[in-house]
């Protein structure tokens, strides 16, 4: 099975989840981490449009016209999560016990060590008419070069 590597779930009920749960903190430490207040409350906001149109939708008298809305809150809480998360969230003063509170997985501290490449890069250089381009059989090559 493939590895997942974003960060953001899946379902909406844990994406909803996991708004609700950064709300509750954000309520006592927002301040401490330089969570403007105006973006706290929009959130909140976003969380409880989620969970009533979630709730409508789920229901069997749901329309058209709410999926759409649904859609549209969910990417609009996600988008707001993912700014949340780039700009107050990524930086300290947040400890380990935070990140999994918040429902984030543990920033890697153990750094995958990468070789250098070994292969050999080479360029060519061609102009229209060339081989590939199906207009002559003549080899239009103007220099191939082995970079480094």
């Amino acid at each position: 099975m493939a590895q997942r590597l974003d960060w953001y779930p899946n379902s909406r009920d844990d994406q909803l989840h996991m708004v609700k749960t950064w709300n509750t903190e954000f309520a006592v430490k927002g301040p401490t981490w330089g969570i403007p207040p105006q973006h706290t409350t929009q959130l909140v906001n976003d969380a409880q449009a989620a969970e009533t149109i979630l709730d409508k939708v789920k229901s069997g008298e749901r329309t058209a016209a709410d999926v759409v809305q649904c859609n549209m809150i969910f990417k609009d809480m996600e988008t707001e999560a993912r700014f949340t998360k780039k700009h107050y969230l990524l930086i300290p003063p947040l400890t380990l016990a935070d990140y999994a509170t918040l429902l984030l997985s543990l920033p890697d501290e153990i750094h995958t060590p990468v070789s250098p490449p070994t292969g050999q890069p080479v360029l060519t250089i061609t102009y229209p008419g060339g081989p590939h381009s199906g207009l002559s059989n003549k080899s239009n090559v103007i220099h191939k070069q082995n970079i480094m």
